[in-house]
């Protein structure tokens, strides 16, 4: 069958402008941008933040039923850090001690005795990157009198999977992310 030429030159033009299209259409496919990273960053930055302030808040709770902070059996110094769930993050400075459960504090009474009145914290999660929080526990040993001399972290080992803050720091070092556990009133 044949077409008149201004049929043909309508279908070919028509023709041109669907495949422009399919190709632009493949391409927004292809070549879509990338989410936002930075924003992502920051969204899991502040999940670390708001967990370290909770796990804070349920050790000052549980301190202040027990009397005493979280470093072993009813108050002797055995641990030098505790953890939460999920992997193991590295240590640029390893703490001193056996570790421990942050489990066995805020969420079983296996270490207090007849005055813990938690659990004191629901659900003990990784942090936004799968790696435990922990608590630089080290420190709690020996209190000094002014406890302003004395910095304790709840830490997220942040994206890079390093603990680089240390227990007498006095500000987070690298990408960590944590809060200085309140030790006022001990």
């Amino acid at each position: 069958m044949s077409y008149p030429a201004t049929t043909r030159s309508r279908l070919g033009g028509r023709l041109i402008i669907i495949a422009t299209f399919a190709v632009l259409i493949g391409l927004a496919a292809v070549v879509r941008p990338e989410p936002d990273r930075e924003l992502e960053r920051r969204a899991d930055r502040q999940t670390a933040q708001t967990s370290c302030n909770q796990i804070a808040e349920a050790i000052g709770r549980f301190k202040l039923d027990v009397q005493q902070l979280p470093t072993g059996f009813r108050g002797r110094s055995s641990y030098g850090w505790l953890h939460g769930p999920g992997v193991s993050p590295n240590f640029r400075e390893h703490p001193d001690g056996l570790p421990g459960q942050l489990s066995w504090f805020l969420q079983e009474n296996y270490m207090a005795g007849d005055v813990w009145a938690g659990p004191y914290m629901k659900e003990l999660i990784p942090d936004p990157w799968g790696r435990q929080y922990i608590i630089r526990a080290e420190s709690l040993w020996q209190l000094p009198e002014d406890h302003s001399l004395l910095n304790v972290w709840v830490l997220s080992a942040g994206e890079n999977g390093i603990v680089e803050t240390a227990s007498g720091d006095r500000q987070l070092r690298g990408d960590d992310v944590g809060v200085n556990l309140p030790l006022s009133g001990s």
